[in-house]
């Protein structure tokens, strides 16, 4: 009869529903403020979740800074202040250059739409989920953030209207790619910006998506909105990796479905939040402006170039960098990288 008893016990484990494992209460920390599309999302996730592993894994959403600063969250995680969050790679550049090639594609690519593919194409994924590894955190999934606008004093619609502007931006990849199109990088904070522009100081800035620019009333005296590729951030949910092996292998399998299903709710979101910007911006006499196609391809080139310097300074950066551009290789829209000439010992 042994074996029998086995086989009942092995068929009533598997069984078993979500609600008789024990429940894991995760602290998540936002990278947004309570109210904001990032956090009202990130809230709705929890509550999904919730309902769909019958209180197995069971969030409570901490809006930004509730906890730690923003790029604290990994140490957080590490030594148990909250189990998780939802935030940038770029927030944490300061423990791997690969964090910082990770988080900001720049205008390597044409949208946050094909950068996005890469992760689930190609090696994104997996370089991620390694380089997260390594600071004791599991990556659950990325999720979609819209790329970001210039706001900007003057009208630009080619790359070279943007030489000689001073723009506001924060130090790391994005600087040095406006560095190399002619750009005079300033870095000041939000507020100082916005004095800034109203005191004729700088003539641009990188501060957010459109939405965002026109809710912070960042173009009060700033009357263009420039769609120039120069930064597309990357975001994503993680937790710690002693919280993840708490879940069962049904719950994270289902932890990570609903975090890629709402990486699509929140770019429906934030597309909304887009057209309404737009609406906005032409009630509001403001100028949207497009860099020009052939622009867009020398803001590549330039980006790729970026990131492969970068990608000289740590061993994850160079293979996510040098992976990022095999991938838009594939897809043609860089050249092939030349093959190293015979006998050059490369």
């Amino acid at each position: 009869m042994r074996p029998i008893v086995r086989f009942v016990l092995v068929l009533a484990a598997l069984c078993v529903p979500f609600g008789a494992a024990s429940a894991e209460k995760l602290r998540i920390q936002s990278l947004d403020v309570a109210g904001s599309i990032a956090t009202n999302g990130l809230e709705k996730l929890a509550d999904e979740l919730r309902a769909a592993s019958g209180g197995e894994i069971d969030i409570q959403v901490l809006p930004v800074r509730s906890a730690v600063g923003p790029a604290a969250t990994l140490d957080a995680m590490k030594s148990g202040a909250i189990d998780g969050h939802y935030s940038s790679p770029a927030y944490f550049a300061g423990k791997d250059p690969a964090f910082a090639v990770l988080g900001d594609s720049l205008a390597a690519f044409p949208d946050p739409e094909t950068r996005d593919r890469w992760f689930g194409e190609s090696r994104g994924i997996e370089y991620a989920r390694k380089l997260y590894g390594q600071h004791g955190v599991h990556l659950v999934g990325f999720v979609y953030w819209p790329e970001e606008w210039l706001v900007s004093a003057k009208p630009a619609t080619i790359m070279i209207d943007l030489s000689g502007l001073r723009i506001r931006a924060p130090n790391g990849p994005v600087a040095d790619f406006l560095e190399t199109i002619g750009a005079k990088v300033v870095a000041l904070g939000g507020h100082d910006t916005l004095r800034a522009f109203d005191q004729g100081d700088i003539d641009a800035a990188d501060w957010a998506s459109l939405a965002a620019n026109i809710e912070a009333g960042a173009h009060k005296t700033a009357r263009y909105g420039v769609r120039a590729r120069h930064s597309m951030p990357v975001t994503e949910i993680s937790v710690s990796k002693a919280a993840w092996d708490r879940l069962s292998p049904r719950a994270q399998a289902l932890f990570e479905s609903k975090v890629a299903a709402f990486s699509r709710s929140q770019k429906a979101a934030f597309d909304f939040a887009f057209a309404a910007a737009r609406a906005k911006a032409r009630d509001q006499g403001i100028t949207l402006l497009e860099l020009s196609k052939k622009s867009q391809a020398e803001m590549r080139r330039r980006a790729l170039a970026v990131l492969a310097d970068w990608g000289t300074k740590s061993e994850a950066a160079g293979d996510i960098a040098a992976s990022q551009r095999a991938f838009l290789e594939r897809l043609g829209l860089v050249e092939p990288t030349a093959p190293a000439a015979a006998g050059s010992g490369g």
